[in-house]
């Protein structure tokens, strides 16, 4: 994988190359990968397991990534990691949860973090939540910009009286999103870096609801939507530049087609 920058009238490419090999061993309801991650002289064990009882699951990993960053004079960096992670489930047909607990290691510093989500799927409503928790713990030594992520989305379908034999059927959706920022680093779109780090900046939290109804039919969907569909003022900010504005409330009509391959 390659970045390339341009600064003034130069393009300055960064490369970096990693490799990664596993095996497999699987086994009713058990599987398991173990292998190596090489990056530059940096030799990293990897692997999953799996397990799985009925509609439960067990299942830890170790991956090793390396991403690109961006510094303040816009040259690039880049920047291998670590993640430990173990999740536990449960899965059938109409019901979905998780639950995992990840650890993130890079170069000296770490951080730890919790993320979950739900998911319920029935013929009449469907629901689909997803949270994560981060900077936890008091020895994280390297914190993210957000303390809490969470987003659910609702879709109310009635399937019932005429409307159960109907061709189509209406629904009201709803959709939220709520970021706690963590005050120790910020997002500015303006700056090069785009996440900087901040000492003065207090946390903030920004919420954001979107609404919608219309008609659904088979592998289509006409509807209204309302973006930003809450009285919070002008909370729905996610950049501490202060040229930066709220997000603006937006109505539009929604139609959404989809073709058979």
């Amino acid at each position: 994988k390659m970045h390339s920058t341009e600064i003034g009238n130069e393009v300055a490419d960064v490369p970096y190359q990693i490799i990664s090999s596993l095996i497999e061993y699987e086994k009713e309801g058990c599987s398991i990968q173990a292998g190596l991650s090489a990056y530059e002289s940096s030799l990293q064990p990897i692997g999953t397991f799996n397990w799985k009882w009925n509609n439960y699951y067990l299942s830890a990993k170790r991956n090793y990534e390396v991403v690109f960053t961006q510094t303040e004079d816009y040259h690039t960096k880049v920047n291998p990691f670590s993640t430990d992670a173990l999740a536990l489930g449960y899965k059938n047909k109409k019901i979905e949860s998780e639950v995992e607990l990840f650890h993130i290691q890079q170069e000296e510093k770490s951080s730890l973090g919790l993320k979950g989500k739900a998911n319920i799927n029935l013929s009449w409503l469907d629901v689909r939540h997803t949270t994560g928790i981060y900077n936890l713990g008091s020895d994280n030594s390297s914190p993210q910009p957000v303390d809490v992520f969470s987003h659910t989305s609702l879709i109310f379908s009635p399937n019932v009286w005429h409307w159960k034999k109907a061709r189509f059927q209406p629904f009201i959706g709803l959709e939220s999103t709520f970021v706690q920022h963590s005050g120790k680093m910020g997002i500015d779109p303006i700056k090069p870096e785009i996440i900087i780090s901040m000492e003065t900046v207090d946390p903030y939290s920004s919420f954001l609801v979107n609404m919608e109804y219309g008609l659904l039919v088979n592998q289509f969907k006409v509807s209204y939507r309302w973006v930003k569909f809450n009285m919070f003022g002008n909370t729905t900010n996610n950049s501490i530049n202060p040229g930066s504005y709220s997000i603006l409330p937006i109505h539009h009509l929604e139609i959404i087609w989809q073709f058979w391959n």
